[in-house]
């Protein structure tokens, strides 16, 4: 005799014959997100010498494959490098399908760079603290807000899990342009080029896997 915890385990079926079944009733097996595909040499070779950095690249390659379950759209790894100057083009969104990046400048946290010499050299998952998050990030929906169409973006870390309690997404600015001797700053979002805003939040929005290095 199945005792009840037993009996909660089985979903009873009778068939024709008034024979009892017992059937394990199984949860579905859910689907899991596969990390990124492994990049050959010659594609990180590749793009090192586009000027991604190669440690910057490496950990955010070991943080996509620890937070794959978070990850709903596997092709894009978003990486903002931010040890590099703002001047430099240091957000690249690599397709894990080709190995391929396309890269942009980006600015960072008024709160990360207090004497405005370029560098981000601080970091915080403090309200108001107006600072950039370090770690890995899940991209959300799309919005349009005061910064026009925005991205949202949810941290998965201790250090960022406040992302969107802080407003930390990603958006365009005039501020955000090449030529410049320094960037503007942000009050903690990554910000990008204004004419870009359109064509890449709806790419890496619903669910794809962003890395802020330092």
């Amino acid at each position: 005799m199945l005792g009840l915890k037993t009996m909660t385990r089985f979903a009873i079926w009778w068939t024709a014959g008034l024979t009892l079944v017992l059937v394990a009733a199984c949860a579905p097996t859910p689907v899991e997100t596969p990390p990124p595909s492994a990049l050959s040499e010659a594609q990180v070779s590749a793009l090192v010498a586009a000027g991604v950095r190669k440690g910057a690249l490496e950990t955010a390659v070991g943080a996509y494959a620890r937070h794959a379950r978070a990850v709903r759209a596997p092709r894009y790894l978003t990486l903002v490098d931010f040890a590099r100057r703002s001047t430099e083009e240091r957000m690249a969104i690599i397709d894990l399908n080709t190995g391929t990046a396309e890269q942009f400048l980006v600015a960072h946290g008024q709160g990360s760079d207090p004497d405005h010499d370029g560098y981000a050299d601080r970091f915080s998952n403090i309200m108001n603290s107006r600072m950039s998050s370090l770690g890995a990030f899940v991209t959300a929906e799309t919005y349009i807000g005061e910064n026009g169409l925005s991205l949202r973006l949810d941290g998965l870390e201790p250090r960022n899990n406040l992302a969107r309690a802080r407003a930390i997404v990603v958006h365009g600015a005039d501020y955000v342009a090449p030529g410049q001797s320094v960037l503007g700053r942000s009050w903690g979002c990554p910000v990008i080029e204004p004419q870009y805003v359109d064509r890449v939040l709806p790419q890496l929005a619903g669910g794809s896997f962003l890395y802020i290095a330092n």
